[in-house]
């Protein structure tokens, strides 16, 4: 995922569908891992569909699809 590509995430806690955001992601970082994660977290910025800005932390287990790559 880059700056700028039309995403689509499902967020999860404990395998429970936390919901789905589209957006455009307007900016990604990675975090520090966290001990009890497996994984890379990412700190993220997007302008959802509805034109709301959200900020929030991605977990490895969250899904993340790539809907249109940005230019």
């Amino acid at each position: 995922m880059k700056r700028g590509d039309l995403v689509r995430i499902n967020r999860f806690h404990m395998d429970f569908n936390m919901g789905t955001l589209f957006g455009i992601l307007l900016s990604i970082h990675p975090l520090e891992p966290i001990i009890t994660s497996y994984g890379i977290s990412y700190t993220i910025r997007l302008l959802e569909i509805g034109g709301r800005i959200s900020d929030f932390i991605i977990f490895p287990e969250d899904e993340r699809e790539i809907i249109c790559e940005g230019g």
